[in-house]
């Protein structure tokens, strides 16, 4: 994927419009495997002026992870107002668990064309 600034600009309208603002807290979740939109958003975001945390899972982190470790992300995750999915949708896989549907934490992936509400937020 090439990165140019009208693409910037345009991901920073689209997650305007689904309401975060420079006082919104957002997480930023990406993975090695969908690293391109990460790139994208992490500038968007910042063009934004918004309040953010970045967290990359790296390949394999499924399997490797401890549920302590996975418990803890999920409370960093529902603290925030968004959270961007970078993964291609994989968050929940990743998480492994449900807690997420229980805050009201807005879930964003992007759908090749536009960020949209995750299906299960």
């Amino acid at each position: 994927m090439e990165i140019t600034w009208n693409h910037i600009a345009l991901n920073a309208q689209q997650l305007k419009q689904r309401g975060i603002t420079n006082e919104s807290s957002v997480v930023v979740v990406s993975s090695e495997e969908n690293n391109g939109i990460g790139e994208v958003a992490r500038f968007a975001l910042q063009s934004l002026g918004s309040l953010m945390i970045e967290i990359n899972f790296p390949k394999g982190s499924q399997t490797t992870d401890t549920d302590a470790r996975r418990n803890s992300l999920s409370d960093v995750l529902s603290a925030s107002d968004f959270i961007v999915d970078c993964t291609g949708g994989q968050l929940e896989t990743l998480l492994g668990n449900g807690t997420l549907n229980e805050t009201e934490t807005q879930i964003l992936v992007h759908d090749n064309l536009d960020w949209v509400l995750a299906p299960s937020s």
